[in-house]
């Protein structure tokens, strides 16, 4: 399970160089070459994910199948990631298909 504090940094509008020169001073790298991410998400019927997301009302899940590259949907090659928002931190479960 992944544990990660986020860190916002506001910027005064989208200025490609003041962003880049950020990334760079803070050591930031690459992590994934470029590619497509495809994304389904779960909820109830009465969509009670996303208004507890809307509200932001903590703590909260969000269930979504993940997959990477071609556009179509395969099961198999899929995972399962159930993102939860805490009041202090977030963390992030990711269980593949064959698990």
């Amino acid at each position: 399970m992944i544990r990660r504090n986020e860190y916002k940094f506001p910027f005064s509008s989208w200025k490609e160089a003041e962003v880049r020169d950020f990334v760079s001073s803070q050591n930031m790298k690459q992590k994934y070459e470029m590619r497509m991410i495809n994304s389904i998400y779960l909820d109830t019927k009465n969509f009670e994910g996303h208004l507890l997301g809307e509200e932001g009302i903590v703590p909260r899940d969000k269930f979504r199948l993940r997959w990477y590259g071609s556009n179509s949907f395969k099961i198999d090659q899929s995972v399962l990631e159930i993102k939860s928002a805490f009041f202090s931190h977030r963390e992030k479960k990711s269980i593949k298909y064959n698990e």
